[in-house]
């Protein structure tokens, strides 16, 4: 997500089905390892053997204090955990992450810019659907 006139995103979603999760987690590194990406977000989808079922994970990569990449955060899509596990998930941004340098002055950098994970599943669980495939249950 490129904000304003910055030339490199602040903010990187990298989502792969035939991409392995060895190369999506470097290809975060990589994001991470420029002047101007603060976070990364990975989504990785892989079918369940030999049916028609997918699962998914998603990992959240920022820089840790001394500049190198770190998992902070990682979240299960599907299999979808109980309603009240489900509910809460969410993927922690702040509004630094998001908006990079062009965050006006009379903001808080750290304000929270939530993802919830039950809009991503919303919307996975429709596009499966478009491909005759059902998430993990």
């Amino acid at each position: 997500m490129r904000v304003g006139s910055q030339p490199l995103p602040t903010l990187v979603i990298e989502s792969g089905w035939s991409e392995s999760i060895d190369r999506l987690r470097e290809e975060a590194r990589l994001w991470l390892a420029g002047d101007n990406a603060t976070a990364v977000i990975v989504v990785c989808w892989r079918s369940v053997a030999n049916t028609d079922q997918v699962e998914g994970e998603v990992e959240l990569y920022v820089l840790n204090g001394n500049g190198s990449p770190v998992l902070r955060q990682t979240e299960i899509v599907f299999p979808e955990p109980s309603p009240e596990q489900g509910r809460v998930q969410s993927i922690g941004l702040t509004r630094r992450m998001v908006l990079g340098s062009t965050i006006s002055p009379d903001r808080d950098t750290d304000d929270p810019f939530d993802l919830r994970i039950d809009d991503l599943r919303w919307a996975a669980a429709r596009a499966l659907g478009f491909m005759d495939l059902v998430h993990a249950s």
